[in-house]
C-alpha cells in the first residue's frame, strides 16, 4: 500500500460538492499548543488568505486564536475542542467532539449506574485546563447525583504519587478518577 503525507494527499485531491469542483490545498502553521502563540499562527493563517480553519488542538488555543478568525470571517472547526467556550460567543467556530460538561456528566452516570457508587475521588493536575475542567464537569455531575466527592490536584511535574494512590486506596472512596493529557 502506497503511504504518502497529509501534504501530499491533500494536494492531490479534488472533491465535487454538487455540480462544482474544488482543489483542496492544506496550509500548515504551528502554534506549539500554546495559548501565546497561537495568536500568531492565527494571524499567519488570515494572512495567507486561507478559506477555512480545522483545527487547533485544544480548547485554549482555539479559544485564543477565535478572535483573529472571526474579525476576518473565516469559519473554523475544532477538532478536540471541548470547552464549550471555543464555541459560546463565535458563531463561525464549530466542532467534531462532545463538550466537557456532557463528558463529566457521562462519566457520573457511568459511575452511579454501572458502580453504583456514591463516593468518589477524583485527582487531575493543577492548571492543565482540560484535566481541571473535566474534573469539575465530573464532580458537579457527580454530586448532582447525590454523590459525595473528594477532589484533589498535583502540581505539574510530580512523580510521585505514593500520596495521592494511598490516599485514593486507604479511603472509603467506590470510584477513582484521574484526569491528565500530561505524561
Amino acid at each position: 500500500m502506497d503511504r504518502c503525507t497529509a501534504s501530499e494527499r491533500l494536494a492531490t485531491v479534488s472533491s465535487i460538492f454538487l455540480t462544482h469542483s474544488y482543489t483542496v490545498e492544506l496550509v500548515e502553521v504551528d502554534n506549539q499548543s500554546s495559548t501565546d502563540k497561537a495568536v500568531t499562527a492565527a494571524q499567519e493563517l488570515v494572512s495567507k488568505k486561507i478559506s477555512v480553519v480545522l483545527g487547533s488542538y485544544g480548547s485554549g488555543c482555539s479559544i485564543a486564536a477565535a478572535p483573529t478568525f472571526q474579525s476576518a470571517s473565516i469559519p473554523a472547526i475544532g477538532c478536540s475542542c471541548t470547552n464549550p467556550a471555543v464555541t459560546e460567543a463565535n458563531p463561525d467556530y464549530f466542532r467534531v467532539c462532545f463538550l466537557d460538561p456532557f463528558q463529566g456528566s457521562v462519566m457520573a452516570n457511568f459511575a452511579k449506574d454501572e458502580f453504583g457508587t456514591g463516593n468518589a475521588y477524583v485527582l487531575s493536575m493543577l492548571g492543565e485546563d482540560y484535566g481541571s475542567g473535566l474534573a469539575t464537569y465530573f464532580v458537579n455531575a457527580f454530586e448532582d447525583l447525590g454523590g459525595t466527592v473528594t477532589s484533589e490536584q498535583f502540581p505539574e511535574g510530580t512523580s510521585d504519587f505514593s500520596a495521592y494512590i494511598k490516599k485514593a486506596s486507604d479511603g472509603a472512596f467506590e470510584f477513582v478518577k484521574t484526569q491528565s493529557v500530561e505524561g
